[in-house]
């Protein structure tokens, strides 16, 4: 039985690595929270198994979930690249391969504030885009990330745009768990 087990985990892991997911620990939307609030409903458009929703959800917010694949969670087959529902706020973990594609399209729809969890090391090019004028805030973990099923050693951050921040200087943070 415990072979069943391990191996039907494995192959769980082989599907969401070839679906460039990866689940964000609880801690890491909790931190998120502690420094940022949102008005309004909030998004997450590659909820996988509902790991940043639920964080959202628990602390009491709006949230509607999506995701291309079905990993038990959110509304099933939907690609946020055809989306054109406007959103308040979206928050989410986008998939690594597809960061700047999933900026561009995600800030054409939020209307208040959009947070997405990134490699730390993309700071400059941030601060260089057109899209650099909303960005607000930049929150990079001291430490690394101990990510389920994954070894990534990258720093990571919050990078969190305010449509109403327009032209205003970025604040980058360094916080903790």
């Amino acid at each position: 039985m415990r072979f069943y087990h391990n191996l039907t985990n494995y192959f769980k892991l082989l599907v969401m690595a070839k679906n460039d997911f990866v689940p964000t620990p609880r801690r890491v939307t909790e931190a998120l929270l502690r420094h940022e609030s949102f008005t309004g409903k909030i998004h997450e458009p590659c909820c996988g198994d509902g790991a940043i929703s639920k964080v959202l959800i628990e602390s009491g917010y709006n949230v509607s979930s999506s995701d291309l694949f079905d990993y038990g969670f959110g509304e099933v087959g939907v690609d946020m690249f055809t989306g054109i529902e406007r959103h308040d706020n979206i928050i989410t973990n986008p998939p690594f391969s597809q960061q700047q594609k999933v900026k561009k399209h995600l800030l054409d729809i939020t209307d208040r504030k959009l947070s997405l969890l990134w490699y730390a090391k993309n700071i400059g090019n941030e601060l260089e885009t057109p899209s650099g004028k909303w960005l607000k805030n930049i929150y990079i973990f001291r430490k690394p990330i101990e990510w389920v099923g994954a070894n990534i050693g990258y720093k990571f951050a919050w990078y969190v745009w305010d449509k109403s921040h327009n032209g205003k200087k970025c604040e980058i943070l360094f916080i903790d768990f």
